[in-house]
């Protein structure tokens, strides 16, 4: 489905924040602990550059619209949001692989779900 203002920059953030989930993948791949602390680095500049704006304007868009959106649908979005922050800036309760594997996972299944589900409602 072809996206327009708002929508068109937030799928193109999430390109981005794919090959940031892929990034690392890769690191996990190699089990080295200088690898992960920099994709690690990566990922928490990402958070600060880009990813917590993006999520407020996210947030912003679906409190725009509730009645064009599922409350289930809508929860989810909220707690995977919260959950990647944690990820990105306060993880340090998991190892570094731990981390990155979760964040990879969840940034993957967050995007694929905006992408398919929400976006289309929108």
């Amino acid at each position: 489905m072809p996206r327009t203002g708002d929508l068109l920059i937030l799928s193109r953030e999430h390109h981005a924040a794919l090959v940031l989930a892929r990034k690392a993948k890769k690191a996990i791949e190699h089990d080295d602990a200088s690898i992960a602390q920099a994709t690690i680095a990566s990922i928490e500049a990402y958070w600060r550059d880009v990813m917590a704006q993006h999520f407020a304007k996210e947030e912003q868009l679906l409190q725009a619209e509730p009645k064009k959106l599922d409350e289930k649908a809508i929860a989810r979005i909220f707690s995977d949001h919260a959950e990647l922050e944690m990820l990105c800036c306060h993880s340090s309760e998991l190892d570094a692989m731990e981390r990155l594997q979760r964040f990879a996972d969840l940034m993957v299944s967050h995007v694929r779900f905006e992408e398919r589900v929400i976006f289309p409602q929108m």
